[in-house]
């Protein structure tokens, strides 16, 4: 880390959930977001952890998880997927956050020193702009191939996901062998 920025310095953390669940589709492990808040906390003067997400209101499972973030502190800002059927019928689910996400990071500018964007996506690039003119640390934790170029350089440091895979990432679960007992 710079020594410019003080992980002592209030920070706040934006979770891009599409962005999340997409790296994780390329990387060998799940995050555990209860290790994640951890990880933040033991980290970083950590001063709020917001989750940003579009849900599927019939998807119970789904619905389970995001109660079991706000349990855990984390601040969800949700909203229904719409479903829209292209021309050729094929049915498209969307909820995109990102103006959500965006508008947070701005109107929260005066309570932290040091911003945590978990999402690669170069649409908040512009984003990164002001709060680099506001004299913001910027910090991006995404994986590898799923980070912009934009938000790499306007970053003042780029943690890949894949860095934290023994800190976050979820047990696997393995059966017992035949005539062990998991206790």
């Amino acid at each position: 880390m710079p020594k410019y920025i003080n992980p002592k310095a209030k920070t706040n953390i934006y979770i891009d959930a599409a962005n999340m669940f997409y790296s994780q589709k390329t990387i060998d492990f799940k995050i555990d977001y209860k290790k994640l808040f951890n990880f933040f906390e033991r980290s970083f003067a950590l001063h709020s952890i917001s989750y940003y997400t579009g849900y599927d209101p019939s998807n119970l499972e789904q619905l389970k998880f995001l109660a079991k973030l706000e349990e855990l502190n984390y601040k969800v800002i949700s909203k229904p997927i719409k479903r829209i059927c292209s021309r050729n019928k094929k049915r498209i689910d969307k909820a995109n956050v990102d103006v959500e996400l965006a508008i947070d990071a701005v109107m929260d500018m005066g309570s932290y020193k040091n911003i945590i964007l978990a999402s690669g996506d170069s649409d908040f690039g512009y984003l990164f702009e002001i709060l680099k003119r506001n004299k913001k640390n910027l910090i991006v934790l995404s994986a590898r191939g799923h980070i912009s170029r934009e938000l790499r350089q306007l970053s003042d440091v780029y943690i890949p996901l894949e860095r934290l895979k023994g800190i976050i990432s979820r047990q696997k679960i393995t059966p017992p062998e035949a005539g062990e007992v998991n206790v």
